[in-house]
């Protein structure tokens, strides 16, 4: 089994490391020479996909399935027209991956499916959260304790070409679970806790059993199946929520291969979701029990004489 990863940043080394742990080997391609994970590949293709989609099928056909590993909406879109094509499963969902770049949409339609997440502005009062509705992490995301200081994050969204998402300012543990999905069901994995740095975004993922507790586990891994099975889920997409004194607390759901949590996962509990999430592609899956292990996956910088 060869997989093609398309793209060599963090997500890619991500999917290498992982495709590597199955036992499958591996092609990358990037745009970028330098990129990281064409040090652990089995074959690197330098290639922009857009500028050169003949090499890009001719790579994508000597591999047996295609794994985006990049989030830019005109590769994505290509590769979704361009890969069934060339009778080679495609381990991405273009429909669910396009729902999860909206927070708008995908509040609405997590609503409709009475998942729990933080209240709407105006019902929720100060603090509230306001972020853009189309931005990736953190960018554009600020906390606002009294009305001219919402107006001003509200305003700062519209500057980026952006619609604002306001909602309560919910604090606790923050938690993740990746859903497979095959379009007719759904599977829900192992609950991370990703820790959050104040400039650096996520900086550390923890995955341990007790993370959350029996019953939190269980309704997690529901609201899990019943986003995938709402939005018709045929490939990964993760969950994040904030576990609250009342409860957890859904804040926004992503289609493609996280970073971090999949690697921690498998390094704890030998659930590798690389390999589940081509099985499921044929119809097939694992049933592998997970292990109780303990893993955390940390960031470092090192700098002016010091590691922090």
């Amino acid at each position: 089994m060869r997989i093609c990863i398309i793209g060599g940043a963090l997500q890619g080394m991500e999917a290498v490391l992982l495709s590597k742990r199955a036992g499958f080997e591996t092609t990358v391609i990037d745009r970028k020479a330098t990129a990281p994970a064409a040090s652990l590949a089995d074959t690197f293709v330098h290639c922009d996909i857009l500028a050169d989609d003949g090499l890009a099928r001719r790579t994508m056909s000597d591999c047996d399935a295609v794994l985006p590993a990049f989030e830019e909406l005109d590769g994505l879109r290509m590769l979704d027209r361009t890969v069934p094509g060339l009778g080679k499963p495609l381990l991405f969902d273009m429909h669910a991956y396009e729902v999860s770049c909206s927070k708008e949409e995908s509040n609405r339609i997590m609503a409709g499916l009475d998942v729990p997440m933080p209240e709407p502005w105006p019902g929720c009062g100060f603090p509230v959260v306001v972020k853009p509705s189309s931005q990736s992490g953190s960018v554009g995301v600020s906390v606002a304790h009294d009305e001219d200081r919402r107006l001003k994050a509200v305003e700062a969204v519209r500057r980026l070409g952006d619609t604002p998402v306001q909602q309560e300012f919910v604090s606790g543990k923050s938690v993740s679970i990746e859903v497979i999905g095959d379009g007719e069901g759904s599977r829900a994995f192992v609950t991370t806790e990703v820790v959050l740095d104040r400039d650096y975004d996520c900086k550390q993922v923890v995955c341990e059993p007790g993370i959350l507790d029996e019953a939190e586990q269980a309704e997690f891994e529901s609201i899990g199946t019943r986003i995938a099975d709402g939005i018709g889920l045929t490939a990964l997409m993760d969950v994040e929520a904030i576990r609250t004194r009342k409860g957890l607390r859904v804040l926004e759901i992503d289609a493609r291969i996280p970073s971090q949590t999949p690697a921690a996962v498998e390094a704890a509990t030998g659930v590798n979701l690389v390999e589940e999430l081509v099985l499921s592609a044929s119809g097939k899956e694992t049933s592998r029990t997970p292990a109780a292990g303990c893993s955390v996956y940390e960031h470092y910088v090192a700098g002016h004489g010091r590691l922090s």
